[in-house]
Order: C-alpha cells, then structure tokens, then sequence
C-alpha cells in the first residue's frame, strides 16, 4: 500500500507575521511482499518471504497441474517482515506447481505464484 503524506512550515515572525512555506509530498511504499525461494526448488526446503505483512496464520499449499494439493503448511506470522523456511515432505515429481498463500481464518488470498520443480 502507498502512502502520501503532506507537509509544509508554518512560520510566524517577532511581529506576528505568518508565512508557509510550499507543500511538499512525502510517499512511501508499505505494501505487502511475498517471495518464495528458491525457485526452482531444488531439494525439500522452500522458504516463504513475508515483508510488510500483518501477523496472523497462513497456509501455504502446493497444487499439481492437476489442481491436486500435493502439500499444505501452515506459518505463525508474528507481523512485519520475516523468513519461514518450510520442509516439503512429500518428494515432488519434476515440472511446474502452483503455490498459493491464504490467510487460515478467512481464506482470503495472500499471494500465488508457480513453482518449477527441478531434479
């Protein structure tokens, strides 16, 4: 999410006088960032970037092209920005997947992305 502030000085003189000096624009970018890596996955251990993202739980599942879920996580994000390194258990087949992050207690979608699976 962007974010624009506003600011400018207000100046007031020994005499009373009041003087403002031109408006000046402050934005800065607090948006959620979600990263998976490495990518391609090469082993079991994939890691779950999360920057900027309010603390809750969340589940990561991997789908197949099949749209079959092939593995499900859950993470405790304590808020902010932090790295969760997630085992996959399951030995996965070569090819391309599809990851998807939602929030556990309204399903809301976090992030999607695919997943090359190498061997």
């Amino acid at each position: 999410m962007e974010a624009s502030n506003y600011y400018r000085i207000k100046a007031v003189s020994q005499v009373g006088t009041v003087s403002y000096s031109n408006i000046a624009k402050l934005t800065t970018n607090n948006s959620p960032l979600t990263t998976i890596y490495p990518n391609p996955l090469v082993g079991k251990i994939l890691n779950v970037s999360l920057s900027n993202v309010v603390a809750g739980k969340y589940v990561v599942s991997i789908y197949n092209v099949l749209g079959e879920k092939v593995s499900e996580q859950s993470i405790n994000h304590s808020g902010g920005s932090a790295t969760h390194t997630l085992t996959i258990n399951k030995t996965l087949a070569a090819g391309t997947y599809s990851v998807v992050i939602r929030e556990l207690g309204s399903s809301q979608l976090v992030y999607q992305t695919s997943l090359a699976v190498q061997k």
